[in-house]
Order: structure tokens, then sequence, then C-alpha cells
């Protein structure tokens, strides 16, 4: 069962401005040769960037991010959310990625998204994977 994206609160940017979004994320964070590597593993051909990032990722469950906030939590700071399944991002806010990801936890597990801003100077990823999450370009979490 897949995420259910019909009800997520955000601008779907199209193929163009999403292609060019994955390439400044992939070039800013993944490491291109362990990206393709992977890629000539995996049986379909396609392999997820989040196994290949280039520097060590902060890795914590989902259930730990419900208690922990960052320094993005103000509603107005604009967002995007890429979906590397369906390879589709979102320009949106805090408010409503937390509300799609709770939805989605509930419903199921099969996500690998990535929320980050213009900066790229960060990045956060909610994996397939037992809904991990990893983290590259922020200090961590802290408590609320």
């Amino acid at each position: 069962m897949s995420a259910n994206f019909s009800e997520f609160q955000g601008l779907d940017l199209g193929i163009e401005k999403t292609n060019e979004l994955v390439q400044k994320l992939k070039d800013t964070f993944v490491d291109i040769d362990q990206f393709n590597k992977n890629q000539r593993l995996t049986e379909s051909g396609k392999t997820l960037m989040w196994l290949a990032f280039r520097k060590e990722p902060v890795v914590f469950t989902y259930e730990q991010l419900k208690d922990y906030h960052f320094f993005i939590n103000d509603n107005d700071y604009l967002l995007y959310l890429y979906d590397e399944r369906r390879n589709k991002a979102y320009q949106t806010d805090i408010l409503s990625i937390y509300s799609f990801l709770e939805s989605s936890y509930q419903v199921n597990r099969q996500l690998d998204v990535y929320v980050f801003d213009h900066s790229f100077e960060w990045v956060y990823s909610i994996t397939h994977e037992d809904y991990t999450v990893l983290i590259v370009g922020l200090p961590g979490p802290r408590k609320i």
C-alpha cells in the first residue's frame, strides 16, 4: 500500500521543476559513484538517493522525530517535499508535512520522501525501512 498524496496540502511543482530539484539534491547530498554502483545492483535498475548520502546521516526513528523539533517549525517557512517513488515534488510548509507523515505512518510505511528548503543546506529523509529518519546537514534533533 502506498501513501495517499491526494489529500496532501502542497503545490505540485510538475516534472520539470521536480527534475531540477532532484538534480540539485543529488549534486549536494549524494555520492554519485556510490549511487551509480547501487543502481546497477538493484533489480529494477533504480536506487534511492538516501542509500548513497555523501555524509553519514543522523539516524533515528519516526517515533523519535515526533518528540523533537528543528528550526523549521514556522508554518510560513516554505519547504519542499520530494516523493522519490513517484518522482513528484511539492512546495509546502512544515505543518502540512507533519500532518501528511503522521497520516501515512498510520496507514502504511512505504514512503521514501525528502524534506528540504531552498538553501539545500540540509535534508531529511523518511525511508520505507521501518519509517527510519535520516538527517544530513542539521545539527540533530533537540528536545522540545
